[in-house]
């Protein structure tokens, strides 16, 4: 859950099962049950770390280029940030 208690952070295929195993981040809120898909991840591989305190966006990590970072998707539906985050709100 989010630090808010609103929303609940997982991750799916949403029904569309492909063979390069492609995910993304959605939300449902807590007491409505409705749902929505964030922005789309780099490698569309994430795995869901941490909410930010305010619950504006959700940290995840996944591989992207040769490596594996984390980074901060704003649940408002913005773009991902690809700042790579060192320490739980350090700037790059």
């Amino acid at each position: 859950y989010s630090p808010d208690g609103q929303w609940l952070a997982f991750i799916s295929d949403g029904g569309k099962p492909s063979w390069a195993g492609r995910y993304d981040v959605y939300v449902i809120h807590a007491n409505s049950g409705s749902s929505k898909k964030l922005a789309n991840t780099f490698d569309q591989n994430p795995r869901l770390i941490d909410w930010s305190p305010d619950s504006k966006s959700l940290r995840v990590g996944e591989p992207y280029k040769t490596s594996y970072v984390a980074y901060n998707i704003p649940t408002d539906g913005k773009s991902p940030d690809p700042r790579r985050l060192r320490g739980r709100d350090s700037p790059p």
